[in-house]
């Protein structure tokens, strides 16, 4: 299973293409994956980012999920998914459907989120990290963590 850890800033050049860190390429060869990323839109303020096998993963536990809303959610993610190849130079092309439904402009950051990775704008991100942050202690009181972990 690919730990996906980082923040990375970059540019979509002028074709659609994005560089993918190459600590997050490694992760995915590392698992004998293909040298693809499964990439859809699960929320509108970015785009989510998978391997191939934790995208599976993903479908199959929505598949059997037994709400009525799954379903209609399962299709909606994966009829929007695009897989996307790695070139020789690490990038994926992401279609313009994609990065209009995530709402990017040219320059992104690149968040690894533990399981998957996600691209966002690099304004909203700003705006979001800033917010997290700020709530970040009274979530953590919250959780009821280990001080000495914490």
């Amino acid at each position: 299973m690919p730990l996906f850890t980082g923040r990375f800033e970059y540019s979509i050049d002028d074709k659609g293409r994005l560089s993918v860190p190459a600590r997050f390429r490694e992760q995915v060869e590392k698992e004998s994956q293909d040298p693809a990323f499964i990439i859809t839109c699960l929320k509108p303020s970015f785009l989510s980012v998978f391997a191939p096998n934790e995208f599976r993963e993903l479908m199959d536990l929505m598949g059997r999920d037994e709400n009525a809303q799954s379903g209609r959610l399962l299709r909606w993610i994966s009829s929007g998914a695009e897989t996307c190849p790695l070139d020789k130079q690490g990038r994926v092309a992401l279609p313009e459907a994609l990065r209009a439904r995530g709402g990017l402009g040219r320059d992104v950051v690149i968040i690894g989120a533990v399981r998957h990775i996600e691209i966002w704008d690099r304004a909203r991100e700003a705006s979001e990290r800033g917010s997290a942050m700020g709530d970040a202690e009274r979530v953590l009181a919250g959780m009821k963590l280990p001080a000495d972990l914490v």
